[in-house]
């Protein structure tokens, strides 16, 4: 991961500040939500495929509602998130426009 060198002549000591601040709650968040689906995946004893299978019915309806653009966007080329955030591109949800 490149980021900023915190001995960087270049950089302030309050830009590393804020630079360290951004990095440390993004890690923070992450390790958060890595533990947060752990144990929603152990509470509910679904997998993510059976999670995304049984949750396919309601966002098939907000699709479909053509009320929610940006979560359509997403929905579509979006099928799955895995650790760290990272996009996954696995068709669990079936895209009812084709695209």
């Amino acid at each position: 991961m490149a980021c900023a060198d915190p001995a960087d002549a270049h950089v302030s000591i309050d830009e590393n500040l804020s630079l360290m601040a951004i990095l440390n709650g993004y890690i923070e968040g992450t390790a958060r939500d890595e533990v947060t689906w752990a144990e929603e995946i152990r509470r509910s004893g679904l997998t993510e495929t059976e999670w995304m299978a049984r949750s396919s019915p309601h966002v098939h309806q907000l699709l479909e509602s053509g009320q929610y653009p940006i979560f359509t966007k997403i929905a579509i080329r979006v099928t799955s998130i895995g650790s760290c955030g990272r996009v996954r591109s696995t068709t669990s949800w079936a895209n009812p426009f084709g695209r």
